[in-house]
């Protein structure tokens, strides 16, 4: 499961990547890429919180969606740029299935595979609420740096 946040404008971007590979040095890519962690971490904390108070704390759900995988990509290149976050199966088979609100489930832990309805949206809704400030965080950031790379010119 992916939910992508864009930067409203890619081509900061696209400018960044193209000064970073003409000019850049370990420390700017260092840089962004701590940036990127750093401003995706509050939208991380807060689908997992999510999966914690929406869905159902008996039998463990709640807890068992909270301990999967977040992973962050970043594209810095091409009309794509942006970052991805994923939910990873692994705690739990489907993510994207609960997501959108659905688990499936054996009978008893041990019968045929049932179908139950859970609150949709643990993943999809801490990240379309928290998305608009990740984008101006890392448009503050793209600043920041293409003004260091600036002067470093």
């Amino acid at each position: 499961m992916t939910v992508e946040v864009r930067v409203v404008n890619t081509d900061d971007f696209v400018a960044l990547s193209r000064a970073l590979r003409k000019y850049g040095s370990k420390e700017f890519k260092r840089e962004l890429t701590t940036g990127i962690t750093r401003a995706t971490r509050p939208l991380k904390k807060a689908a997992k919180d999510s999966a914690r108070s929406r869905l159902p704390s008996r039998g463990g759900l709640g807890r068992r969606v909270a301990r999967t995988s977040l992973t962050h990509k970043r594209r810095v290149t091409g009309a794509g740029a942006g970052i991805r976050i994923e939910a990873k199966p692994g705690a739990v088979a489907d993510p994207y299935r609960i997501d959108r609100g659905r688990v499936a489930h054996p009978v008893f832990g041990h019968g045929p595979i049932v179908f139950q309805s859970v609150q949709p949206g643990w993943f999809t809704d801490p990240m379309q609420k928290g998305g608009p400030a990740v984008t101006k965080e890392l448009l503050q950031m793209l600043s920041r740096m293409a003004t260091k790379i600036a002067s470093s010119i």
